[in-house]
């Protein structure tokens, strides 16, 4: 009678055992399943970033001013996309240094942005695209503008969407 609870008291703990290789065999396929997947995506992210004719992937352009320009009325922007007419922008609800422009700009463009009586010609956009480290995104790779001339300047942006005008450019 000893034998056969020993026997099925071990009986029993192989079949758990056997149970929790089998979950921690399931969840590590999981992660190198997953894990592969991901970067596959991102990689085509990638690749449908840098082939867009499109700045930034068509996302939207943020224009951030330096404070040198803090008592200026919007009445004084003007933004251009090439020889077209006049675009519209949308003004940041925080603060009027930063707007944005949701026209569609190619990369072969130039936007010119006209404040006050300062003028910049931005030009020969490079797309490029980053991962987002953090926050809801964290993971998703971002399309946005890598390099771009101001004025004749070369400037980096790193792959975020905002172009910085300040005094000197």
């Amino acid at each position: 009678m000893n034998t056969s609870n020993h026997f099925m008291n071990n009986y029993n703990g192989y079949i758990k055992m056997k149970k929790i290789i089998l979950l921690l065999g399931g969840i590590i396929l999981f992660f190198i399943f997953r894990f592969f997947i991901i970067k596959v995506n991102n990689y085509s992210n990638i690749n449908e970033c840098n082939t867009s004719e499109y700045v930034a992937d068509r996302d939207r352009i943020w224009i951030k001013l330096d404070s040198h320009f803090n008592n200026m009325n919007l009445k004084d922007i003007k933004v251009k996309i090439s020889n077209n007419k006049e675009s519209i922008y949308n003004t940041d609800s925080i603060n009027k240094l930063n707007f944005y422009v949701d026209s569609k700009i190619l990369l072969k463009d130039t936007l010119t942005i006209s404040l006050k009586d300062k003028i910049y010609k931005i030009y020969d956009f490079k797309n490029g695209s980053r991962l987002a480290k953090s926050g809801q995104d964290r993971g998703n790779f971002h399309c946005g503008i890598l390099k771009a001339k101001i004025n004749g300047k070369s400037c980096d942006f790193y792959g975020y969407n905002e172009i910085y005008l300040d005094v000197e450019n």
